[in-house]
């Protein structure tokens, strides 16, 4: 694998582990922390929130994507969801543009 696509997973797999705990944490679903599960509980719905975020950038496609997701959007999740968006995007750009893909 080349090192951009290695970077930009690792990227992907720390972005997949905030959103897990900050679900678990905040427990929109109520199946998290509020009844002592797993801590892995929300590995699923937090791989298919990053899925629903991937085109977006704004504190309010987040709160749209919880909302459909659970119904509600709490801010403390919307907030600590766009952080860590914020942050594997920025990985993600430095990936593309610092480290030359390999054919």
């Amino acid at each position: 694998m080349s090192a951009q696509k290695d970077a930009m997973l690792a990227a992907y797999k720390q972005f997949h582990k905030e959103l897990s705990e900050a679900l678990y944490d905040e427990d929109p679903g109520g199946m998290g922390s509020s009844v002592g599960a797993p801590m892995d509980e929300y590995d699923g719905e937090a791989a298919k929130l990053a899925a629903s975020l991937r085109d977006s950038s704004q504190l309010s496609d987040v709160a749209t994507h919880l909302r459909q997701s659970f119904g509600c959007a709490p801010t403390a999740l919307v907030q600590r969801v766009s952080k860590a968006l914020t942050m594997f995007n920025l990985k993600c750009e430095t990936a593309r543009r610092t480290i030359p893909p390999t054919y």
